[in-house]
């Protein structure tokens, strides 16, 4: 049993979420079982040429992307049984294998862990030590012995190829390097790719340089004996090492640098810094006062004005060693070397008080700049700008001096002033910029000034205008407080880490429009203490004497050294989950996915492999077709889209790693969206030609089948006019003469009849005659086609009113329209409206006993209209509507289309008025 690596993260704890400092300049993180990995005993790693590191742990075999793990489960008649890993390999061509410690030896499969050869049951079995592939073929090394992977089992090699044995060679010693043995057993040193060597011994994990000029650095330090299973330098350079008790470890060199004195490391909160010439520091306290270190020992100097400790807001050191010192809430003030104080200047201008920056011009004069207020000091006197009347009411937020005596001013509102002699000038028209706080200025040239800001991102004057460089451009953050020039790199603090980007990629961005440059970021993950550079106040970043930059943060000070920073040239390699299409994963085939019909939700997720920083990767999706333009997602890992609508898409994602590497090229997957077969072009081009002929078709079906029914109807009409015409014909010539001769013969045999018993009967028969002519008359009338036409209707009600009433002896008062129009009505209905006036006139003479009735008829509104009216009795209608007479005139004129409105009041007379439509409304 392999002894275990007991104290192997003494400074870090279980399931550590950050980068810890381990030692002076490595950082360690370690992942256990609670943040995904399969199981805490880690026996062995290995990365394939895509990026994933792949982990053999007792519990099985996983996958992991920097971000999390995916278990590969055994399949077949290994499904669910317990495999004892051993060692994972992971050849050139890309393949994964893993060995168990019985000789058993598995391939990771498209289903998951294939049975290759499976485990040896007898004594002594030994291990697969070594694993390579040539010609197609794997072979594998176990017990000292070449073997060949075969269709179902292995078989031993004795005579192997020259090529199998020069590939053998290259595998043996690449093995060696990382430290693997041919036997079973823990490596004890790796060497990584700058020629470095990590050993393990019995301090503990420590790190020899290069060129060995200095002593081993301890990484990590151990009270007893150490022994790791696996050791592997990534493609990145991380060292990671598999932990029988800690689980998976990752150590990285770290990028930043503390500043060290005797009591250890300086982490108070830190507003400024220098180095004096001297080598001694001078540090601002972000509560007050000022820390002098000077040979490790570290002397913290007050500064208190009315019991009032003040805050400091820069330090300067003159041309002649002076060391200046301003607070924004008091006066200026010097250090004197007598008394180790700090004496308060200019006494009597107490006008200089409140200074927020400090600085000295290339002549040798002191600037002083606060609110409102601008004063320079040439070494003999003081004097204020008092032509500086644009800046009144203004925070001078910062002062940097340029070339032939001009002065650059920033304020609080973000605009840069130019101040030559008592000349003030505006660099520029700045309305369009955010109002951000300028924090620094470095003058380049008259045509190159560059501006850091608090919000706005980095500003550059070129060519008589502003450019500015945001999120857009690729800036990791806009905050910035510190900016200075190392080289051809632009190095910026900011409230989210260290920024570095070249100068000359930023001017080639904007004369070319190319690429968004490469932005390097410095963050916890690099061995900063916190990513919060606060230096807002001047200067913001100290470059000392070894060419480290120095930005304080609110964990004391971080040092970077810009020639000792390498950055991985490896560009994050983009892997996709399975495409949610509508909320269900669908697995990506060939980079490319067929769905549909119709709208659907797309769902997409990717990971950038970066094993040194996942955290920092950060994403430009863009879906063509529906995206005009890529755009920044920052560090989220996926991508939606909703109600994509039918067509073709290509989905591009690209990822830009924390040392602004960036993808060649997008990872790309096609996506094909289907229509609805009525969404298709064949079915909309039948559609629009169906949509032209179809109506025309349709109208001439319906104008066909009209003038049938006409010409049926004219048919018809004709026939029933004939038959009509010939039973009034009939009835006038044949029955009608009868009639009117049996009334005649009655007549007179009543007048010869001398039988007066007879005379009645007589008397009645002709009567009865008379009564069946009249209503013969009627029915000639009705039934005759000639009659149809309304003013044969108006006649007729008019004569039958008048012939009625005088029969009765009741006076009538006519008012008829004489505008008649020329239209027919039908016999239905000229049969109804005749019955149901002769209804009104009956029951008002039966029943009202009037002394006059009127008739008037008219047209109103295209209705022919009758009205009834009588002075008679009078009744209430709601109790007198259910009589038969009554409600058989309202269902006739309902019959025709028409409407019977009957109004009475008692004593007073009833009125009748019937009215039917001209214009047919119901069919006949």
């Amino acid at each position: 049993m392999l002894r275990l690596l007991v104290l192997l993260l003494a400074l870090v704890s279980p399931a550590v979420a950050d980068e810890t400092v381990g030692r002076p300049g490595f950082l360690i993180r370690a992942w256990q079982s609670d943040e995904g990995l399969p199981g805490n005993v880690v026996r062995s790693v290995g990365q394939t040429p895509d990026g994933f590191l792949w982990i053999a742990t007792a519990e099985g075999l996983s996958r992991f992307d920097g971000n999390e793990f995916e278990s590969i489960a055994a399949t077949g008649v290994w499904f669910g049984r317990p495999l004892d890993f051993s060692r994972v390999f992971t050849p050139a061509d890309g393949s994964v294998w893993a060995a168990t410690s019985r000789c058993g030896l598995f391939r990771v499969g498209s289903a998951g862990l294939d049975g290759v050869i499976g485990d040896y049951e007898g004594p002594n079995p030994g291990v697969v030590a070594r694993l390579f592939t040539c010609d197609g073929s794997t072979y594998f090394v176990r017990n000292d012995r070449l073997w060949r992977v075969g269709a179902s089992t292995a078989e031993a090699v004795d005579a192997p190829s020259p090529a199998v044995i020069q590939a053998m060679a290259a595998d043996q010693a690449s093995q060696r390097q990382r430290g693997r043995q041919d036997k079973a057993g823990p490596p004890d040193r790796l060497l990584d790719h700058n020629g470095g060597t990590w050993r393990i011994d019995d301090r503990g994990l420590s790190y020899i340089a290069p060129d060995e000029s200095a002593d081993p650095e301890l990484a990590i330090a151990f009270s007893g004996s150490m022994e790791s299973l696996d050791m592997l330098e990534d493609r990145e350079g991380n060292l990671w090492v598999a932990s029988p008790i800690r689980g998976l470890v990752r150590i990285r060199h770290s990028r930043a640098v503390r500043l060290p004195y005797r009591d250890g490391f300086y982490t108070s909160p830190t507003r400024t810094s220098i180095q004096s010439r001297d080598g001694t520091w001078w540090i601002a306290r972000r509560n007050g006062g000022v820390d002098r270190i000077e040979n490790g020992i570290l002397l913290h100097i007050p500064i208190v004005t009315s019991n009032t400790a003040r805050v400091v807001s820069s330090i300067v050191e003159d041309h002649t060693g002076r060391i200046w010192i301003s607070s924004r809430d008091a006066s200026v003030f010097a250090y004197n070397p007598e008394t180790q104080h700090v004496d308060a200047q200019f006494l009597d201008t107490p006008a200089l008080s409140k200074i927020n920056v400090m600085v000295e011009d290339h002549e040798g004069r002191m600037w002083f700049g606060g609110r409102a207020k601008l004063f320079c000091w040439d070494g003999t006197s003081l004097r204020r700008v008092n032509e500086v009347t644009t800046l009144e009411n203004v925070e001078i937020s910062t002062l940097a001096p340029g070339d032939n005596g001009t002065l650059y001013i920033g304020t609080g509102n973000g605009r840069i002033f130019t101040l030559k002699g008592t000349e003030l000038s505006l660099v520029g028209n700045v309305e369009s910029f955010p109002r951000s706080s300028v924090s620094k200025i470095l003058p380049i040239a008259p045509d190159e000034i560059w501006a850091a800001t608090l919000g706005a991102g980095l500003l550059l004057w070129k060519d008589g205008g502003w450019h500015r460089f945001s999120t857009r451009e690729g800036i990791p953050d806009e905050r910035l407080t510190a900016l200075t020039l190392v080289g051809d790199d632009l190095w910026m603090g900011s409230l989210g880490g260290i920024l570095r980007v070249s100068r000359k990629d930023l001017l080639q961005s904007l004369k070319d429009k190319t690429p968004v440059p490469k932005w390097l970021r410095l963050d916890r993950s690099d061995g900063l203490a916190t990513r919060e550079c606060i230096g807002w106040t001047q200067p913001g970043v100290f470059r000392d004497s070894t060419g480290c930059l120095w930005f304080p943060t609110s964990a004391g000070l971080t040092g970077v050294k810009p020639d000792d920073i390498e950055t991985t040239a490896v560009a994050p390699s983009i892997h996709f989950q399975p495409v949610e299409i509508n909320g269900v994963p669908h697995a990506v085939d060939g980079g490319r996915i067929v769905t549909g019909p119709g709208r659907v939700r797309l769902g997409f997720r990717f990971t950038g492999l970066s094993l040194s920083a996942p955290e920092k990767v950060t994403y430009r999706v863009k879906l063509n077709g529906l995206d005009e333009n890529s755009r920044g997602i920052g560090g989220i890992r996926e991508a939606e889209y909703q109600l994509v609508p039918p067509g073709r898409y290509t989905f591009e994602v690209s990822a830009t790693n924390g040392d602004g590497i960036t993808t060649p090229r997008p990872a790309i997957i096609q996506i094909e969206v289907l229509p609805h077969f009525w969404q298709r072009t064949w079915f909309i081009v039948i559609a629009l030609i169906a949509a032209i002929l179809l109506p025309l078709f349709l109208g001439w079906l319906v104008a066909r089948h009209r003038m049938k029914v006409k010409i049926r109807e004219l048919r018809l009409q004709g026939a029933l006019e004939a038959e009509r015409t010939r039973i009034s014909r009939d009835l006038h010539d044949d029955l009608g003469a009868s009639l009117t001769e049996v009334s005649i013969l009655s007549e007179l045999a009543a007048e010869d009849n001398h039988d007066e018993s007879l005379r009645p009967a007589l008397d009645q028969l002709s009567l009865k005659a008379k009564h069946v002519v009249g209503a013969l008359d009627e029915i000639v009338w009705a039934t005759t086609p000639s009659q149809d036409k309304l003013a044969s209707v108006v006649e007729y009600l008019s004569f039958f009113a008048r012939d009625f009433l005088k029969a009765v002896h009741i006076p009538l008062h006519t008012d008829i329209t004489r505008d008649i129009p020329d239209v027919t009505i039908g016999p239905r209905r000229r049969h109804n409206i005749v019955l149901a006036s002769r209804e009104a006139l009956n029951n008002a003479v039966k029943h009202a006993k009037p002394t006059a009735i009127s008739l008037r008829i008219t047209i109103e509104d295209g209705m022919l209209v009758v009205c009834i009216q009588d002075d008679g009795k009078g009744f209430a209608v709601e109790y007198e509507e259910s009589g038969n007479g009554l409600t058989n005139m309202g269902k006739r004129m309902t019959d025709c289309g028409g409407d019977c409105r009957i109004e009475s009041v008692r004593g007073k007379g009833t009125s009748i008025t019937l009215t039917i439509p001209l214009i047919r409304r119901t069919p006949r």
